[in-house]
């Protein structure tokens, strides 16, 4: 990697405070069960609360963007996919993270916008904004959109070539075995605490 094709790590706009939040409340749970046995927290409760957090961890924390060399990586809550930025022919961000590259959608919930910036959005879209009002998620799509430019150049390939679908064929989705293994577990042992 080079200076020119920087690391860039973009912060989510959906779900963190609530995922913190939700991920606190379910370890508080856990640990009150643990330290005050006079609290005498059903076992179930104690159940719920690890499949809780284990879910908030995948849904609203492990998800993510970044702009890695010359590949785009999309964290999602069971899957990470990496796509060549030169593949990407369109991206979008309405209320998630849109990329296309090739016959191949994908997606990330890690970047969106709320109807009410898109409706502002669309409702301005013949005025030019200035900087301060463009949303962050609209700048994360400008920056996929121009580093994607940026590799196409540089690798001399055409928009929608037979070079750029090539490109596309090397994408990868690969599953998220900590995470899928994190959740089974959890939902197995709050099943186990129902039956118990």
């Amino acid at each position: 990697m080079t200076d020119d094709n920087p690391t860039e790590h973009f912060r989510p706009t959906n779900g963190r405070v609530f995922g913190i939040l939700a991920l606190v409340a379910a370890a508080a749970v856990a640990l009150v069960a643990v330290i005050d046995r006079e609290a005498d927290v059903p076992l179930w409760v104690v159940g719920f609360a690890v499949l809780f957090g284990a879910l908030a961890w995948t849904a609203m924390l492990r998800p993510g963007v970044a702009l890695a060399g010359d590949t785009l990586v999309l964290r999602n809550m069971f899957t990470e996919a990496t796509i060549p930025l030169a593949a990407i022919e369109d991206v979008a961000v309405r209320q998630f993270l849109v990329v296309r590259a090739g016959d191949k959608r994908y997606e990330s919930p890690a970047i969106g916008r709320s109807r009410r910036q898109i409706k502002r959005s669309d409702a301005g879209s013949g005025i030019q904004a200035s900087h301060q009002d463009t949303p962050y998620a609209l700048f994360v799509e400008d920056r996929i959109r121009s580093r994607a430019s940026d590799a196409r150049d540089r690798l001399g390939i055409k928009p929608r070539s037979p070079e750029q679908a090539a490109l596309a064929d090397q994408a990868e989705r690969r599953l998220a075995w900590p995470e899928i293994a994190m959740v089974s577990v959890a939902a197995l042992a709050f099943v186990a605490s129902i039956l118990l």
